[in-house]
């Protein structure tokens, strides 16, 4: 919000300004305001503009100049209202009732700077707390990415080995049970070294440290590649994978390493949660400035109770079978969003849910369109 954006320069602005020079306006502006008090008679209060000073010495200097200022400012207002009631007649001043209206404003005035003061010593705690916080997530951290880096290389080691394993000519010496035991080794091996490149995924991203290598590419065959490398996982349920492009897609900018992982994460959660013998389908447009994306699946839809935690880290929804981290949409949304585009989802009025992402179009001095797909 723009003022927000205001209040925040004005704050910075003033942190910066030496406290002699606060007392110094803050005492300029309280003669303007004793003189403002004169000329306007005694039909006029500016005891909330007082305030303004008050407030401010107290925020950016301490409580005791913010409880002079206050003094100060009423004994001014005091002065004025007796000297101005003087001049009329001085058996019209009624010193009683005018004591009590000044002591009624110092008590305002007083109450505004505790009050203030309490909410400063809170956000001073505060922070401090924050920033013990993130030095604790950044050890945290650290920690979690030596012990990701060392676990990485020895499970990539047994993967390769039981993929190895697994080919037809070691098969035939290998007895079923042996076989069996083989193939979960694989298998744990692989999601192992896939919640390990999550973790460390996330971390960077924690840390501020998620680069773009981007570059001018075909979208519509970069996502037929995708496609072609999930085949053999969709094959296994009988589902087939269809791209359908509503509009020409011109050649723009992005990074393929990480749209890629985007890309076959949703398509994967696609696959996985639709039904055999379905087809999830891709859709590709462009949308005013975007390139828009849709991965639409023929599973059982988002539950109500899932909606508003999808993408966060670590959640896994209660009624899901399939495995995983938690951490595939969370991952993906900042690659989304660190390319300046946006990721949502909604459920399809038949059934299954559409998950879709966009990318902002950066097209090339010559339009250049991808060949069509059948």
């Amino acid at each position: 919000m723009p003022f927000q954006k205001y209040f925040r320069s004005a704050h910075q602005f003033l942190s910066q300004v030496r406290s002699l020079w606060l007392v110094l306006s803050s005492l300029i502006f309280l003669t303007l305001l004793t003189y403002l008090d004169y000329i306007t008679g005694t039909e006029y209060g500016f005891t909330l503009l007082y305030l303004f000073s008050v407030l401010l010495l107290t925020w950016f200097i301490n409580l005791g100049a913010g409880v002079i200022v206050s003094f100060l400012s009423i004994l001014s207002w005091f002065g004025i209202r007796v000297l101005l009631l003087s001049g009329k007649s001085m058996g019209e001043v009624n010193f009683l009732i005018l004591s009590g209206e000044a002591a009624f404003r110092l008590v305002f005035l007083l109450v505004c700077c505790y009050v203030l003061s309490l909410l400063q010593k809170d956000m001073a705690i505060r922070d401090e707390q924050t920033k013990e916080l993130i030095e604790l997530n950044k050890m945290k951290n650290f920690f979690i990415g030596m012990v990701a880096h060392d676990l990485r290389n020895p499970l990539s080691v047994i993967e390769m080995s039981a993929f190895t394993l697994r080919d037809d000519e070691n098969r035939k010496n290998l007895s079923q049970d042996q076989l069996m035991l083989l193939e979960s080794i694989y298998r744990k091996s692989v999601y192992m070294l896939k919640l390990i490149e999550e973790y460390l995924d996330v971390m960077k991203i924690e840390a501020g440290r998620l680069e773009l290598n981007k570059s001018t590419y075909d979208y519509v065959k970069f996502i037929a590649d995708i496609v072609a490398l999930n085949t053999i996982i969709a094959h296994q349920k009988n589902i087939s994978i269809a791209i359908h492009r509503e509009t020409d897609i011109p050649m723009f900018s992005f990074d393929r390493n990480k749209i890629s992982q985007v890309l076959s994460n949703l398509l994967i959660n696609a696959i996985n949660y639709s039904r055999p013998h379905s087809t999830v389908k891709i859709t590709l447009k462009v949308d005013k400035e975007y390139i828009v994306t849709e991965i639409v699946d023929n599973g059982p839809g988002i539950q109500a109770q899932d909606i508003n935690r999808l993408f966060e880290a670590f959640y896994r929804s209660k009624g899901t079978t399939e495995k995983g981290t938690g951490l595939g949409l969370t991952i993906s949304k900042k690659i989304i969003e660190a390319h300046g585009g946006t990721i949502g989802f909604r459920n399809n009025s038949d059934a299954g849910s559409t998950f879709w992402f966009t990318l902002p179009e950066t097209v090339l001095s010559e339009l250049q369109i991808s060949p069509a797909l059948v």
